[in-house]
């Protein structure tokens, strides 16, 4: 996930550069979304182990997962449609 935010970031540096303002700002949300995958994955990590009984590695990889998938994926979906109008 990592190499995915400094991808993100790095793709938002070069396009400012080049004066394309629009695709800065859809991937500075992108790096947003991920940096805040930290502080979903806490909050699902304390829900997780409250309501299920799952063996540690199986429910982190899950967990991990599900802090900034979803999230990405709306947002991916959200800027899809914003271009199709």
């Amino acid at each position: 996930m990592s190499s995915l935010l400094g991808w993100f970031a790095f793709r938002s540096f070069i396009r400012i550069m080049k004066g394309n303002v629009l695709k800065h700002q859809q991937d500075m949300i992108r790096s947003y979304i991920l940096v805040v995958s930290a502080i979903n994955l806490r909050i699902l990590s304390f829900v997780f182990v409250s309501l299920f009984t799952w063996s540690g590695e199986h429910m982190y990889t899950t967990i991990a997962i599900l802090s900034w998938l979803p999230f990405l994926l709306f947002y991916e979906v959200y800027v899809y449609f914003q271009t199709k109008k």
